[in-house]
């Protein structure tokens, strides 16, 4: 066959879909159309937070047959809605769509309100987008990237060496690429860029130095083995303490109420899934029986201020006084 009686050509495409009903989409069209669809929509408008504007445009909206639906990116943000709403018009009725749109719209053709919550609240809305590579290795290769020569490094089947670069070997005829480490006496180990999730930088009191172990010897298992003892005898020692903790009475917070739905909802910036996981995990502890103990931790800027604030208001709004130290500027 031919290869050109595979394709079309452009007369032969205009003459098969003649028969065929066309939608065009756009500014520029390239034929008359025999009829015109026009929508009549407008942007979501501007509430700046204010609960009893918003209460009054959708109940304005309801009156008139319009069909309500307020979108947000998690169930978590749109139970707080509800919980919001409930409180200030519990007639109030709206339609919940757990999706992250871009911005909201009014319909006018079919009656129609999609509202997002980052824009009734004014916050700012982050796009979403799907990573191929996992979080863990990329923060790894990232910490190769800054390795040093020179740096101490943990193996974790040899122990500490020193890093010495990257290298490139022949293995079975194809090259690979590997890192240098240098062990007691300038024994060499080579290490497949592959298995770098055996490897973590070494961190210990600062200004002082490892011992840098032997390849070959035991003194690194030995040492691994009385670690272990150890750690198994702290875990005895909290076993015991945290049995004791679970056995004392503390005060159990009520769940979240209205206050606290409308001060999460008013924060400008979008939780991430560790500031949510954490949060949830902190009010969890405050509304069991027994005291509380609970350490959150993480880098600079990555948002503990605001679990902590959470926690906060919760204990303030149930009558209790707190107190925040901040021991840095």
């Amino acid at each position: 066959m031919d290869p050109s009686a595979l394709f079309e050509t452009a007369s032969s495409f205009s003459e098969n879909i003649g028969s065929f009903a066309q939608v065009h989409f756009g500014n520029r069209f390239y034929s008359t159309p025999d009829h015109t669809i026009e929508y009549t929509c407008s942007p979501q408008p501007s509430f700046h937070k204010e609960f009893e504007l918003i209460v009054k445009d959708l109940n304005e909206n309801q009156d008139k047959g319009n069909d309500v639906i307020i979108s947000a990116d998690s169930v978590k943000q749109l139970s707080r809605l509800q919980t919001i709403f409930e409180e200030l018009d519990p007639l109030l009725k709206f339609s919940e769509l757990n999706a992250d749109l871009r911005g909201g719209f009014i319909d006018h053709n079919i009656g129609l309100l999609c509202y997002t919550d980052h824009q009734l609240f004014d916050r700012f809305h982050r796009y979403q987008t799907k990573s191929k590579q996992s979080k863990s290795k990329a923060l790894t290769l990232k910490e190769l990237r800054n390795l040093q020569t020179g740096d101490f490094v943990v193996h974790v089947d040899y122990g500490v060496g020193r890093f010495a670069g990257l290298d490139t070997v022949d293995n079975n005829g194809r090259r690979q690429e590997v890192m240098r480490l240098v062990y007691r006496d300038d024994d060499l180990l080579y290490v497949s860029v592959h298995s770098l999730h055996k490897i973590s930088k070494y961190s210990g009191k600062e200004g002082s130095h490892p011992v840098v172990n032997k390849l070959g010897s035991q003194d690194w298992e030995n040492k691994k083995k009385k670690v272990k003892k150890k750690v198994r005898d702290i875990a005895k020692e909290l076993i015991g303490l945290y049995a004791k903790r679970k056995a004392a009475r503390g005060l159990a917070f009520d769940p979240d109420g209205f206050l606290q739905a409308e001060l999460e909802s008013s924060f400008i910036y979008q939780d991430t899934p560790d500031q949510a996981s954490a949060t949830q995990d902190v009010k969890n502890d405050m509304e069991q029986p027994h005291p509380m103990d609970r350490l959150v931790c993480g880098d600079v800027g990555f948002g503990k201020t605001e679990v902590a604030i959470r926690a906060a208001f919760k204990a303030v709004a149930q009558g209790k006084q707190v107190a925040i130290l901040v021991p840095t500027t």
